[in-house]
């Protein structure tokens, strides 16, 4: 049945001769959705795109290619699902457009250069012949709370600075099951990614990939990064190592030494 309301809204897009996705776990079928996007995943990018299933941590260096990723995943998920919302935040909301956008160039190369429309309620978004949509939105609550989704991804998630954000946004996926991909670079220690990082437990899925595990990067520019930033700044940016709050006036170590965890607190 769904296979026939997919067949109309590809016609009512004049797209009648687009393909129709196989089941979404399908690995098999979700690499030669990849391939037909043109895109060529590295050995660890093609690991996680077979893990749609899970709920995903990812903690990588500067330029491998996360929010590339990002937007395949989106993509994958809204293009085999029917009716489906996807839903990005960013720590601004261009940055979650940027997502969206790669998304569309991707879609449009799976709909021979076929534009397709947004949706009408936000910027930046993108609405699929299938009916389902991805949903680039600002790291605000009150613009989080309206939907249900089937995929919440967070991209530079250690750069979010509101943590209710990401609360608010956790119950869109409880009708539907879905499923959380936080993907980033390192940050500070603190927040919602690092908490999860590094206390999220079994639930999640974690991958980390440094500079040295990614050879796309240019080995000399890397060694003249080393020798010109300060060696915290630069663990973070490209070995995955969190660092302090550069804007905190105390680390969060420090607090945690200083506070009692079995003081008696006296009721007045």
């Amino acid at each position: 049945m769904w296979r026939r309301a997919m067949g109309a809204a590809a016609q009512w897009a004049g797209l009648d001769d687009v393909e129709l996705p196989a089941n979404v776990w399908d690995k098999t079928a979700v690499m030669e959705l990849v391939a037909r996007m043109g895109f060529e995943p590295d050995e660890v990018q093609a690991e996680l795109l077979c893990w749609l299933d899970r709920d995903v941590v990812l903690n990588c260096t500067r330029q491998w290619g996360k929010s590339t990723v990002g937007a395949i995943v989106a993509l994958v998920r809204a293009w085999m699902e029917p009716r489906i919302t996807v839903l990005v935040l960013g720590p601004t909301e261009g940055q979650s457009g940027e997502l969206v956008q790669k998304a569309r160039e991707f879609a449009e190369r799976l709909t021979g250069g076929v534009k397709l429309p947004r949706d009408r309620a936000r910027r930046f978004s993108l609405v699929l012949p299938n009916g389902s949509r991805i949903m680039g939105l600002p790291s605000k609550p009150s613009s989080i709370r309206c939907y249900t989704a089937s995929l919440l991804l967070v991209d530079e998630a250690a750069f979010v600075k509101d943590d209710e954000a990401y609360e608010a946004a956790r119950p869109a996926l409880a009708v539907k099951g879905g499923q959380t991909w936080l993907l980033s670079t390192s940050g500070p220690r603190h927040g919602f990614f690092y908490k999860t990082w590094s206390m999220g437990g079994d639930d999640w899925t974690r991958r980390q990939v440094t500079a040295a595990e990614c050879p796309r990067l240019n080995a000399a520019f890397l060694e003249k990064e080393k020798r010109q930033k300060a060696p915290q700044k630069y663990a973070r940016e490209y070995e995955c190592v969190f660092g302090a709050d550069e804007e905190a006036i105390f680390e969060t170590e420090l607090i945690d030494k200083v506070v009692a965890k079995d003081a008696e607190y006296w009721a007045f």
